[in-house]
């Protein structure tokens, strides 16, 4: 990975705020990432100027955790899925596949017949 991030590993789990803070999380390393493109970055941007600035289409909080919630999903789906992929096996403490690949290379040289 690019950005050599230490971040906390995230136990695997079925719980509605495990999924957000696990989404949340991938979101930030997403962000930080150069692999992904800066105007996919705006919808995470745009998403934040919402909760800064909010249009209330409902009453409550329940119109602004659907719209950063959907936001979040939408930057995720968008970026490519090798580096989300990358990031989420980062999040859950499994190797990265970079590490991996770089144990399997075997370095030789080659002598031409000349």
């Amino acid at each position: 990975m690019s950005n050599g991030s230490t971040s906390k590993k995230i136990p695997e789990g079925t719980g509605l705020f495990r999924d957000i803070l696990f989404k949340f999380r991938l979101m930030l390393c997403l962000i930080g990432d150069k692999r992904v493109d800066m105007l996919l970055k705006l919808i995470p941007i745009g998403t934040l100027i919402y909760l800064i600035m909010p249009l209330d289409f409902l009453f409550g909080p329940i119109d602004d955790a659907v719209v950063i919630y959907a936001g979040m999903e939408l930057f995720i789906q968008l970026c490519p899925q090798g580096v989300v992929n990358e990031h989420k096996m980062v999040l859950k403490g499994s190797p990265s596949s970079d590490k991996s690949a770089e144990q399997n290379v075997i370095d030789a040289g080659f002598k031409s017949k000349e």
